[in-house]
């Protein structure tokens, strides 16, 4: 996996970007034609995606008022967005994804699973070169992505 240097501000916006690529992963895959218990984990895991966003947003929120000040133009985040969004899932979050991870509950989960572990990884590594403010707050992040790890294993 292929790590790059953002500050502060921009690591929380890449964490938040992560999770709202997630749902549109699973937002997406609702207009397959899918069993209906599918059809459910995949409005599920939306949901959870979008709130880890919501999170995230307020951790930005908490890092702006701490002094993670994002100093970017509207133009320039929304670059940085769509950037941030390419590394956890180089080549787009539709990179690689088949019919048969929508297939079952199952596999869905297992690549709920996989992607999870994938973000783990990344933010992991982030921590290693991060200030004691961004350290904190990914902490938190990892805390909670561990959190939905563990959810969806026992799902399997």
């Amino acid at each position: 996996m292929k790590y790059h240097q953002f500050t502060d501000a921009e690591m929380l916006r890449v964490a938040r970007e992560v999770e709202l690529r997630g749902a549109q992963l699973y937002a997406r895959a609702q207009k397959l034609d899918v069993s209906p218990d599918v059809m459910d984990m995949l409005k599920k895991l939306e949901a959870d995606e979008l709130s880890h966003a919501i999170q995230f947003e307020r951790m930005m929120v908490e890092g702006a008022d701490m002094g993670m000040q994002d100093e970017y133009r509207p133009e320039t985040s929304m670059f940085l967005s769509a950037i941030a969004g390419e590394v956890v899932f180089p080549g787009g979050v539709l990179a690689g994804i088949s019919e048969a991870q929508f297939s079952s509950v199952g596999a869905l989960i297992r690549a709920a699973i996989a992607a999870e572990k994938d973000s783990l990884l990344y933010y992991y590594a982030a921590k290693e070169d991060a200030s004691l403010r961004l350290a904190e707050a990914l902490t938190r992040l990892i805390a909670e992505e561990r959190e939905h790890l563990s959810q969806l294993q026992q799902m399997l």
